[in-house]
């Protein structure tokens, strides 16, 4: 799609961990051949990104990975959504562990490992479960110039801007621990 004479372009991956349960989605949920399902963040969904993505463009990549109700971002995580950037994309959005992680600006791009739970009901009982974050980004010429976060809570299948800042907080410390290596 065009939006403002910039062209976007956008990409979905799986990339979650195997269920205890026995349903592992990089083998039962995995596009193939004939086969409908996903794009899964590996290798080969390193390699279709680098051929969707271009640099006149603005490449965004949506990834339902991470381990669940996990702070911050595994070493897999962390190197897959590198990975992505490296491949041309400048936005990397996670999703899948149901409670924020931080930000990483990386070579003009940006990494967001879990903007948290947006509509997910049902987790009033778990440790920022309920909040979330929206980013409202500014891109000039297909690049990131600004970027402003807006914590929102979760409330029943209700999302509300949040007057509390525990989710703004979180974030900052989650992206602090991030650029300091955990």
């Amino acid at each position: 799609m065009r939006k403002k004479g910039t062209e976007i372009r956008v990409l979905s991956f799986g990339a979650f961990p195997a269920d205890p349960k026995g349903f592992d989605g990089s083998r039962d949920a995995r596009a193939a051949g004939d086969v409908p399902g996903m794009l899964w963040l590996d290798d080969a969904g390193i390699a279709a990104a680098a051929r969707a993505f271009s640099p006149q463009s603005f490449n965004i990549a949506l990834v339902h990975g991470g381990e669940e109700w996990s702070t911050l971002p595994t070493p897999q995580q962390e190197r897959a959504y590198r990975a992505l950037v490296a491949a041309g994309a400048d936005l990397v959005v996670g999703s899948h562990p149901h409670v924020l992680q931080g930000l990483e600006a990386r070579g003009g791009a940006l990494i967001a490992y879990s903007l948290g739970n947006f509509i997910f009901p049902g987790m009033d009982g778990t440790p920022g479960g309920e909040d979330s974050v929206i980013l409202k980004l500014g891109v000039v010429s297909g690049r990131i110039v600004a970027v402003q976060a807006f914590a929102v809570r979760l409330d029943g299948t209700t999302v509300h801007r949040s007057s509390n800042e525990s989710a703004a907080e979180s974030l900052r410390r989650r992206t602090a621990a991030l650029a300091q290596g955990k």
